[in-house]
């Protein structure tokens, strides 16, 4: 039996009142992946069905000591389609624009100025809202 193929990415954690504490995430390619986030005080692990479940399991573990994630898995205006949760596992996702259709596709667990952190609930009314402002605008096709 061969091992899982793995990726590392360094990533930022944002702890209450703005302290920085480096981390990585550990991805493996198996069926489920399997996200691990490595930090200084020990190891978060989580399986799912693709990355973004997995990120979304450790952000809310982490949430519970007020740590949020600096990548665009973690930014208010980043969601993923069901196809990118399928072809990329999840890897990779649309940042999203009030009224405007999905154009930029950007890495989950990348990093870029323009993030826009936050807890994992913030994110997922975003995206809601979103979807209710494509409806209204009666623009064809899915959201």
């Amino acid at each position: 039996m061969t091992a899982p193929r793995t990726e590392i990415r360094a990533v930022t954690l944002i702890r209450p009142g703005g302290r920085i504490e480096l981390a990585e995430f550990v991805l493996e390619f198996d069926s489920p992946v399997r996200l691990s986030l490595r930090r200084w005080n020990g190891t978060i692990s989580r399986s799912a069905r693709d990355f973004w479940d997995a990120l979304l399991e450790i952000r809310l573990e982490l949430e519970k000591e007020g740590i949020l994630v600096h990548c665009y898995g973690g930014s208010r205006d980043v969601y993923p389609t069901s196809m990118q949760r399928i072809t990329s596992l999840g890897k990779q996702a649309y940042r999203l624009e009030a009224g405007q259709p999905r154009e930029v596709v950007v890495g989950t667990f990348d990093a870029g100025e323009d993030l826009d952190p936050c807890p994992v609930q913030e994110q997922q009314e975003f995206y809601r809202s979103w979807c209710a402002g494509w409806k209204a605008s009666g623009a064809p096709g899915k959201p």
